[in-house]
């Protein structure tokens, strides 16, 4: 469950290659390593999972009466 509804990027493997992009005005292309690290960060660093953890903690901490604020 990502927050970001809508968004493409996937995971960390996306935002890395974005900013990789942008800083280098697309001058610096995407070879075989770049697109094994983007998938590997879009694997293990994925938002949906992340998101799913935040949920979980916010839930957990709910359920103790702790909040932020």
């Amino acid at each position: 469950m990502s927050n970001c509804k809508g968004c493409s990027q996937k995971g960390l493997g996306d935002t890395v290659s974005s900013i990789i992009n942008t800083v280098s005005r697309g001058k610096i292309k995407e070879c075989g390593g770049c697109k094994k690290r983007k998938q590997w960060l879009n694997e293990n660093v994925s938002y949906a999972k992340v998101g799913k953890i935040l949920e979980d903690l916010r839930n957990r901490q709910m359920s103790k009466g702790i909040t932020n604020g």
